[in-house]
């Protein structure tokens, strides 16, 4: 039998079944992963966690907020498109050069640290952005830019939010780097690779369901029990609001 999701009155955006909720604790975990066939939600899911962090953290001091930088190159974020950060269509992989480069910078004033804003890099179908790169050289400096930011950029408050529809070891350079996410939102297991990512009680046969409702996912987090969580309903007069939130997060200067 279903166990029921409580819909809380707090901004968090993944309700677990069987009660509470959840969402991306940025300073304990590092890189997220969202993961699922087209029109599942991983765009909406996304939107959530991140307007959430803002929610989280708009009154805290300037070392503790968020900030983010947008590879869109399916042009979703068409409500932010004045803002710099937004990098759409053909020229989405310069978000990951610009990250890239913050994290040089930072990594040179490693001991004041702490005084940086958390950074996140939101990368929307990874699979297909490095596949459209044809120059096998740019390629591999993209993918070698991704590999670094995942094993090192968590030590400069720099975290990646990557979501596809299945995310390769190839676009990450190596099943290694892939396993730096610590937290990943799984909306189809069908797919084998998307099945790899979740670590399932054998003698709990009747957890996995391969076709979850809509708006329903498995949510792992590193050393804990896989739960299965449902977004959380937000009203129609509630998506301005959240767009709101998302170009906030975008309005910084380096």
């Amino acid at each position: 039998m279903m166990k029921q999701f409580s819909n809380k009155r707090d901004s968090s955006p993944l309700l677990l079944e069987g009660g509470g909720s959840d969402f991306w604790r940025i300073g304990k975990y590092t890189h997220c992963l969202i993961t699922g066939s087209s029109g599942q939600g991983k765009t909406w899911a996304g939107w959530l966690i991140l307007s959430d962090l803002y929610l989280k953290t708009k009154n805290y001091s300037e070392d503790k907020k968020i900030r983010l930088v947008v590879a869109d190159p399916k042009f979703d974020w068409r409500f932010a498109k004045e803002s710099k950060w937004v990098f759409r269509g053909d020229e989405a992989t310069k978000a990951v050069d610009v990250v890239f480069s913050e994290f040089e910078k930072r990594k040179i004033h490693a001991d004041d640290i702490d005084s940086f804003p958390f950074l996140i890099l939101w990368i929307d179908e990874a699979n297909s952005l490095v596949e459209s790169i044809l120059d096998k050289k740019i390629k591999d400096e993209f993918i070698r830019k991704i590999r670094l930011l995942l094993f090192q950029a968590r030590f400069v408050k720099i975290r990646v939010l990557m979501l596809g529809q299945a995310i390769s070891a190839s676009v990450t350079g190596g099943s290694d780097a892939r396993s730096q996410f610590d937290c990943i939102l799984v909306f189809n297991i069908n797919n084998p690779l998307n099945r790899t990512l979740i670590a399932i009680d054998e003698q709990d046969k009747n957890f996995v369901e391969k076709n979850l409702p809509r708006g329903q996912a498995y949510w792992v987090v590193d050393g804990e029990k896989t739960r299965k969580v449902k977004l959380k309903r937000v009203p129609p007069k509630g998506l301005n609001i959240l767009q709101e939130n998302l170009k906030k997060l975008l309005n910084w200067n380096l």
